[in-house]
């Protein structure tokens, strides 16, 4: 059984690319935060892949916006430039982890699955935080 995963990100690629990752399940999809926040309102996904440098709306004001939500899905920051300062904010608004860019296939598809496991859906739940690092 599938689950709906929204795919928040300015950069066009990496959004085909995450719907081809997911092409088993719903993949909703929003290149800015705005667009996100509705459609986590009207479609109530399980996970959100929301990428922290975004113009306008950035990833972390994406993720202060959803606090307020009735419905809270599991969200996980993507990032090409992690910081320990803005993966610590990110964790302290909510997000469950964050994942660095670039990512590999399998492994993201192994976190999401266990993301979505602890948020009532499909997949085995991971008890501790981690990334997904592209080897080398």
């Amino acid at each position: 059984m599938g689950f709906k995963i929204l795919v928040v990100d300015d950069e066009e690629t990496i959004r085909l690319g995450l719907k081809q990752i997911f092409s088993d399940h719903t993949v909703l999809l929003a290149a800015g935060g705005e667009a996100a926040v509705r459609l986590v309102i009207d479609e109530r996904p399980s996970v959100v892949l929301l990428d922290i440098d975004m113009p306008g709306m950035s990833g972390l004001d994406v993720l202060a916006a959803l606090k307020d939500l009735e419905h809270k899905p599991v969200v996980l920051m993507l990032t090409g430039n992690e910081t320990l300062e803005t993966a610590v904010k990110a964790l302290e608004l909510g997000a469950k982890s964050y994942i660095t860019k670039p990512f590999e296939v399998a492994g993201i598809r192994r976190f999401v699955l266990a993301a979505v496991g602890e948020n009532g859906g499909e997949g085995k739940s991971s008890a501790r935080p981690w990334t997904v690092k592209k080897p080398g």
